[in-house]
């Protein structure tokens, strides 16, 4: 199914937001091993705009609504204990989106960078989305400063 834009508008309270989590708090995240995908750990918020989504404080978001269209964007300042390059992802029911990543290369582990995904993604009714992330370098450890994830509709 192709892509077509569809925004129109705002909801009245002003946004089309129909799904937010983030992180409360920073939280590390070890990876052992490179080039493999951990779920991003943590205590997340439940976002008071979630109207199509469910949303679980071990930060996954389950879609309630009908199949369809949602841009999703992804932010988040983030630090590592090596330099290395990070990829954040996200995955719908434990299966990688290809187009959902966001690879960043941080030329030293002493500072905090900002990375973001964007993009359309289509869901369908029961989907449980999460965040996670790889890097290319054997025992690194991810601190996001914040992680924040939002859906709307297209």
């Amino acid at each position: 199914m192709a892509y077509e834009s569809n925004n129109t508008g705002k909801d009245m309270d002003g946004l089309r937001y129909t799904g937010a989590i983030g992180l409360t708090a920073p939280f590390s995240t070890p990876m052992a091993l490179a080039d493999t995908y951990y779920k991003m750990l943590g205590v997340f918020g439940i976002s008071g705009v979630n109207k199509e989504f469910t949303a679980n404080v071990d930060g996954s978001l389950t879609y309630n609504a009908e199949d369809g269209w949602l841009e999703v964007n992804g932010t988040s300042d983030v630090a590592l204990t090596s330099a290395a390059k990070l990829t954040y992802a996200l995955f719908r029911n434990d299966v990688l989106i290809p187009e959902a990543q966001s690879p960043h290369d941080f030329v030293a582990n002493d500072k905090s960078e900002n990375m973001s995904i964007t993009g359309p993604i289509y869901a369908e009714t029961g989907d449980v989305f999460q965040v996670y992330g790889q890097t290319d370098i054997v025992g690194n450890t991810v601190t996001p400063a914040n992680l924040n994830v939002v859906f709307r509709k297209v």
